[in-house]
């Protein structure tokens, strides 16, 4: 089980790595930033 969940974990990692040197590359980080804080708090009030 803890075996599957480093997988995950790495997985995840590898992701965000990749989508931050895209956005980087495209020079639009900010943007898609704010808009990840702003899904992210929804969802926050949503759960409470």
């Amino acid at each position: 089980m803890g075996n599957v969940k480093r997988k995950h974990m790495e997985l995840g990692n590898t992701i965000s790595t990749k989508l931050a040197f895209e956005a980087a590359n495209m020079n639009i980080f900010k943007w898609p930033l704010k808009l990840c804080i702003k899904l992210t708090s929804y969802h926050l009030t949503a759960i409470i």
